[in-house]
């Protein structure tokens, strides 16, 4: 009869192994204890890749701690809160204002925990209130179009004295979602 297969190497750890399967391109030959490794850094890659996408879309680019929590974009110190995905985002502090005047996207709430959430396109009940994300009035960036007249001059205010804090009323704003 023939002789035993001989045992093939593993492409990470170089060693003969029986169990080594040749998982195809990229990968190559593995053992299953190299796989088994390599699955979770990818799969680490992979969740890291999505947590930054998120971050992008919600604007959560706060610098993490130890760091000070300030805007790269303006410089100013605002309120940084932990996101549910280990992302930070900065938000004009002490500041809450009914939901549906924020855009989609924009909607942040802070959990008891702490943690920031951004509420994405999900509705809220009628007397919620939600925080107004830094980066949405930002004096680093153009003023913000389209929205009630209480961001442009938040917006404002952050270009005129970043330090210090004027809260513009919400005069004029709709009463409710103007939204079915």
């Amino acid at each position: 009869m023939g002789e035993p297969e001989a045992a093939r190497r593993c492409l990470a750890c170089q060693q003969p192994h029986p169990g080594v399967v040749d998982r195809g391109s990229p990968f190559g030959p593995h053992c299953p204890s190299c796989w088994s490794a390599l699955r979770n850094a990818r799969w680490s890659e992979l969740e890291n890749a999505c947590d930054d996408g998120q971050a992008r879309t919600e604007g959560a680019a706060a610098p993490p701690p130890p760091a000070e929590p300030r805007c790269a974009g303006c410089g100013i110190l605002r309120e940084r809160r932990e996101t549910g995905y280990r992302k930070w985002v900065l938000l004009e502090p002490d500041i809450a204002v009914p939901w549906h005047l924020l855009p989609v996207g924009h909607r942040w709430v802070v959990a008891e925990d702490g943690i920031a959430l951004n509420t994405g396109t999900r509705p809220l009940p009628a007397d919620s209130l939600c925080r107004v994300p830094h980066a949405l009035v930002c004096p680093g960036d153009e003023p913000p179009a389209q929205l009630v007249p209480f961001f442009t001059a938040l917006w404002q205010e952050n270009q005129r004295r970043p330090h210090h804090h004027y809260l513009p009323t919400l005069d004029g704003a709709p009463k409710a979602d103007p939204a079915p």
